[in-house]
């Protein structure tokens, strides 16, 4: 889906075996003057046309029935470089319409119903010319033909991500904003609606305009200047002083914030916050009665809430504070005494940036957010958007292009690139962090000293930070400065869980279990433990590193206190699932026939289920679908991977939008069973072809 116009004298193939678009379709195009329509029924002359390069259109069924399908075909287009890649339309029937937000994932331009008239498939055909001739981005035609299939389908909750996903990519066009605040007033989202209109780009007259249209349509009124307060539907505030929580309620009240939770100590925001992971903002007093302001700001990144927005509200945050915070993602800061007006304004420029982030500092913010959560198709977005960005710095692009190298593994090409953006920005916080990340993952821990201990000059009271040099200095036999180091790290925060497997990791080869539970104290302590490893390694499963889930289930098993079997259990059931994944079928195996036959075990019916699955591989070879849901988590999440037979579609060097939606919105779904051979790998025969 190259971003070429489509001339006249372009070609255009239809892959149709029965010929039953020859007709309409062919003599529609025919009809608007286009000459040069290749007739194709077999998957091998498609495939011949395809691989000479100089097709711009393919149109095609999703069943074509031979061995070749539409999606087949999309991955063909997907393949060829980008001024080659021809554009790609699908025609479906009604009963697969299901298929709709997997296909948009593939980079197709648009999809159309299998019954049509000719009248209403060459209007669709000529808006969609028009966009192409007028320089409309592919990105945004794949995306308003996707929206028009979920308005269709009343699915306003994912027309809303849609343009989440879209928006930051095209932040001066106007039509995701009008999108996202029609689905918003469907589904009743009055003040949320009214906000996105307020956030319209008003680049002229005809997009003011537009939004004007919008106001009185849903809104029955012109826009007012309250409406570009963000909505803010639940909000915590940590403060032990209740005159300073009332103080910050009436603030929040003004801002029309519906759901305020007023909290008087650390302890109390971390067990809410647990329970409540879409709480939308969070305000908090930097001096807390039992740790210091960072400790608890880590905390809260540690339970998940890695992109929820954190206001400071002190009269105690000094100067050398502000790298600390600034590392942790807090670039808000609001005074006390309180002045109202003040802190309305910090709030407001918070979340606007948190929700719609358009300077390349704030998308910098979100795509680190990603890197730490290893949710590579964010950060794949992100990383898109600023290496496009006109206002983003070269220094800056490097960072990116280093943030995301890491995350993709490759260690090698980060670290050259964090170096180059050490040289230009000079020591901050975030690179010589992730130098000291990338110099330890390559097990160059003489470099990851270096880097991770100047950090540490810098901001002394990061937790993770100070665990990861204790851990390094462990492995190097510098035991009495590791110990010295944990110990610090102690002192901020003793209930950590990445302290207490950072002890583990340090002293699990010179303590018996019975001192490690010491360690660990009560059981809720151990399973919030035991409930860290699983997410870790969860989220390893997500970004694809199989082998580094392996390790983290393995050493949780080993470091495990004796007398916790149903977290013992889990953690066996997730290490038989991960190695089910990595296709070390017996190793599963093994891991599962102790569990089946513990009928009090938490896992049982999903042990009981994978077993069955893999006693059948071995027998027969019936193929062993998987999916993260499988993974046995509590308080967490749910995804599903992309389908394992097109991973190396999402790997591949193209940049995200260079091909309609792909690499820009996220199929998270299970296919029904009568679709499984769409997932197929190309028939050899057509390999060859193309290549």
């Amino acid at each position: 889906m190259g971003q070429f116009n489509i001339e006249k004298k372009s070609f255009i193939l239809i892959f149709d075996k029965a010929g039953t678009l020859r007709d309409t379709l062919g003599a529609s195009l025919g009809e608007m003057g286009y000459r040069n329509i290749l007739h194709v029924k077999t998957s091998e002359e498609a495939c011949r046309h395809l691989a000479e390069g100089n097709v711009s259109w393919v149109f095609s069924y999703l069943y074509s029935q031979d061995a070749i399908t539409g999606l087949h075909i999309a991955r063909l287009a997907l393949s060829q470089s980008p001024e080659n890649a021809p554009r790609v339309s699908l025609f479906l029937d009604d009963s697969e319409s299901e298929l709709i937000p997997m296909i948009m994932t593939l980079g197709v331009l648009s999809v159309h119903p299998s019954v049509f008239t000719k009248a209403d498939l060459k209007d669709h055909l000529r808006a969609l010319l028009q966009g192409i001739k007028h320089g409309r981005d592919d990105t945004l035609i794949a995306a308003e033909s996707f929206r028009d299939h979920l308005l269709k389908s009343k699915k306003y909750s994912e027309i809303i991500k849609l343009c989440d996903l879209i928006i930051p990519f095209f932040p001066d066009n106007v039509d995701p904003y009008l999108w996202q605040a029609e689905a918003q007033f469907a589904l009743n989202q009055q003040s949320t609606g009214a906000y996105t209109l307020s956030r319209v780009p008003n680049k002229s007259p005809a997009d003011q305009q537009k939004r004007d249209q919008y106001a009185l349509k849903f809104l029955g009124r012109p826009l007012a200047a309250g409406d570009s307060r963000p909505p803010i539907d639940s909000c915590v505030v940590v403060d032990s002083d209740r005159a300073s929580q009332n103080q910050m309620k009436v603030v929040l009240g003004h801002l029309g914030a519906q759901n305020v939770r007023c909290l008087g100590s650390d302890s109390e925001a971390i067990e809410y916050l647990i329970h409540h992971q879409d709480t939308q903002l969070i305000i908090t007093e930097w001096k807390q009665p039992t740790v210091h302001g960072i400790a608890l700001v880590q905390r809260v990144r540690e339970i998940g809430l890695h992109r929820t927005p954190i206001v400071v509200s002190s009269a105690q945050v000094q100067e050398h504070d502000q790298q600390a915070l600034q590392e942790f993602d807090i670039f808000s800061v609001v005074k006390k005494p309180l002045d109202e007006r003040q802190a309305m304004a910090v709030i407001i420029k918070t979340i606007n940036e948190q929700r719609q982030p358009h300077q390349p500092t704030t998308m910098m913010r979100h795509l680190k957010q990603s890197v730490r959560m290893h949710d590579l198709s964010s950060a794949s977005r992100m990383y898109e958007v600023i290496c496009r960005h006109s206002k983003a710095s070269a220094s800056e692009k490097l960072e990116a292009q280093a943030e995301y190298a890491y995350l993709e593994g490759k260690l090698k090409l980060a670290f050259s690139l964090a170096i180059q953006a050490l040289k230009d920005q000079g020591n901050t916080l975030h690179i010589l962090s992730l130098l000291g990340r990338i110099a330890h993952d390559q097990k160059n821990y003489g470099e990851a000293l270096k880097f991770l201990e100047k950090a540490h000059s810098m901001a002394p009271y990061n937790v993770e930070r100070l665990c990861m040099i204790a851990k390094i200095k462990s492995l190097t036999g510098e035991q009495q400065s590791s110990e010295a180091h944990l110990r610090q790290a102690l002192t901020i925060d003793s209930e950590s869980v990445l302290v207490k497997e950072a002890s583990l990791e340090i002293i699990k080869g010179s303590m018996n279990h019975d001192d490690i539970e010491s360690l660990l104290g009560d059981a809720s302590s151990s399973a919030s433990l035991v409930s860290y490893w699983n997410a870790k390694a969860i989220k390893a499963v997500k970004a694809q590193k199989i082998d580094e889930a392996i390790t983290t289930y393995k050493k949780a098993l080993l470091a495990l206190p004796k007398g916790m079997s149903p977290n013992r259990s889990t953690l066996r059931y997730n290490l038989a699932l991960s190695y089910a994944r990595r296709k070390k079928f017996k190793m599963a195996r093994n891991y599962l026939e102790t569990l089946v036959c513990e009928e009090e075990s938490p896992v049982l019916e999903k042990a009981l289920s994978l077993h069955q699955k893999i006693l059948d591989f071995l027998s027969d070879g019936t193929p062993v679908m998987l999916n993260t849901q499988d993974f046995h988590q509590s308080h967490q999440d749910r995804e599903v991977l992309a389908f394992e037979d097109f991973d190396d579609l999402y790997r591949m060097e193209r940049p995200a939008g260079s091909l309609g939606l792909y690499k820009i919105y996220y199929f998270q779904g299970t296919l029904p069973g009568a679709y499984k051979n769409l997932l197929t790998p190309l028939p050899s025969e057509s390999k060859i072809e193309v290549a």
